[in-house]
């Protein structure tokens, strides 16, 4: 149902014992609501009202019902491809994301109906391709997308990204992305609750929330790459406050920049949206420039900031990337002692990287960097999209000997497509337990093709979304959040599916 503009809808679910009508006792009345106890006949399936929210136009009742389902409610909505919307206003605009007070109820129920206020809402029931004993969310394959914006930024790609079928790694050995990503993958983790809580925060956040998928804003590019080379382009993002705002107005799931930006404004937003501080940073004012990540704050600090997440960057092949790893390991093991979320900046840095072509995006060389990341126990893998593979075999040509690596990478696990060495960094990602998000990458003369585009290999590798910053934030605001929707769309559309 879509665009439905009724004074009043109903819809009401009964849950039968094996879930296998799920949707069967769907009801709809455009005059009035059900009330508790109502019985509600629908497809021959009979249903009792348990559950019911009064006029809903507040991401707060979204947060309250989702935060109520059981267990048992939430992977049959999964199993069955559905979702509960996300909250939009009379005039069909986004509500503003937030996050309400969360409700617990240990009560099970066995059937609740929704009533909402007018306005142009989505919602899709179709179910899903079955996949027995499968340890992913099932998914259709492929279908066209709903949103054609995507499909006329896609251009040319569109059949080559959206028909495009993984034969080497198949997306059934997959962890994938979905509503129940934390209960089915990290509960059975050594974090701690409170940790868990603040990974679940994340992912229940912003436009994205509940779907197992996320956005992220990450500006720490005023020490990576210059504040002046990163903010003349838009110098209202000198100002710490924009940077947050423009992350709240786009709907991302958090907002990630440095101790001095964030703690700036940390008593006015780090409750309103997740915090993710990166504590370490590579400057560029040392003469001549060196490339080494170092500490610029304790994960202490971001603790009392009320952070629910901390990152950091390594170079890995660098030089300084043992004394790197062994730092941010150290840590991260505190940070999740604390109760905070960890992301690690997998980046490659090495000059002899560079060969016929530059491997530092190479996915073999980018996989095993997460592989090392993910060992460290980084909650969130942040990588550079593969633009070529092979980077082994270069760097052990001329009876060079370096690493290790065996053929059946290249002529077994991966192609030439981009969505297939995206399936390897994933794979590396202990086959999507954690989850991977790639980079959205400099700002150009294309952006919003860019993006989409990256989007959609992401998500069709089995990623867990894309972290932009420079795209979003080196133009006006009202661009940058268009921007930022443009890549929440890619990963709220059905139709795009794992590949």
């Amino acid at each position: 149902m879509a665009g439905l503009g009724v004074a009043d809808l109903v819809v009401g679910f009964a849950f039968q014992d094996s879930l296998s009508n799920l949707f069967a006792g769907m009801a709809i009345l455009a005059s009035r609501p059900y009330g508790i106890d109502d019985i509600v006949e629908a497809a021959g399936v009979v249903g009792r009202v348990r559950l019911k929210l009064w006029p809903w136009v507040h991401t707060a009742d979204w947060w309250a019902l989702t935060a109520d389902l059981p267990r048992i409610v939430r992977l049959g909505l999964a199993r069955e491809g559905s979702a509960i919307p996300y909250p939009r206003s009379a005039e069909g605009d986004r509500v503003r994301p937030g996050h309400g007070r969360r409700r617990r109820s240990s009560r099970r129920r066995d059937a609740f109906s929704l009533r909402l206020t007018a306005g142009a809402l989505c919602f899709r029931a179709t179910p899903s391709a079955s996949c027995p004993g499968s340890r992913r969310t099932c998914h259709p394959h492929p279908q066209r997308p709903m949103n054609d914006h995507i499909l006329s930024l896609l251009g040319d790609d569109a059949s080559f990204l959206l028909e495009h079928r993984c034969k080497g790694i198949d997306r059934d050995r997959l962890h994938a992305p979905g509503p129940d990503f934390i209960d089915r993958v990290w509960t059975m983790s050594d974090r701690n609750n409170r940790a868990l809580g603040n990974l679940t925060w994340i992912y229940q956040h912003g436009r994205l929330a509940g779907t197992g998928y996320m956005s992220i804003l990450p500006v720490d590019q005023g020490i990576e790459h210059a504040a002046g080379a990163s903010f003349a382009k838009n110098p209202d993002y000198f100002d710490p406050e924009r940077i947050v705002e423009l992350a709240m107005e786009g709907g991302c799931n958090a907002v990630a920049s440095t101790f001095g930006v964030l703690g700036s404004v940390a008593r006015k937003y780090a409750h309103k949206i997740p915090f993710l501080v990166k504590f370490n940073h590579n400057q560029l004012l040392t003469y001549p420039n060196a490339f080494d990540q170092v500490f610029f704050g304790t994960i202490q600090q971001a603790y009392d900031m009320g952070a629910a997440a901390v990152g950091a960057t390594i170079y890995f092949g660098s030089e300084e990337s043992n004394r790197q790893i062994v730092e941010v390991a150290e840590a991260f093991a505190y940070a999740h002692e604390l109760g905070m979320a960890t992301v690690l900046w997998c980046y490659l840095r090495n000059s002899a990287f560079k060969k016929d072509q530059d491997y530092h995006a190479s996915a073999d060389l980018t996989g095993q960097a997460n592989h090392l990341g993910v060992t460290i126990q980084a909650d969130i893998i942040k990588q550079k999209l593969p633009e070529n593979n092979g980077g082994y075999v270069a760097l052990n040509a001329d009876g060079v000997k370096y690493g290790r690596f065996d053929q059946r990478i290249y002529d077994e696990l991966t192609t030439d497509h981009p969505i297939d060495l995206c399936r390897y960094q994933v794979a590396n990602c202990y086959m999507g337990r954690v989850g991977l998000i790639n980079s959205g990458g400099a700002s150009g003369d294309n952006d919003f093709a860019d993006a989409v585009r990256t989007a959609v290999i992401n998500k069709r590798a089995g990623g867990t979304g894309l972290i932009s910053g420079r795209k979003a934030f080196q133009r006006p605001m009202t661009e940058g959040v268009k921007l930022l929707n443009h890549i929440q769309d890619v990963y709220l559309d059905d139709g795009i599916t794992l590949a």
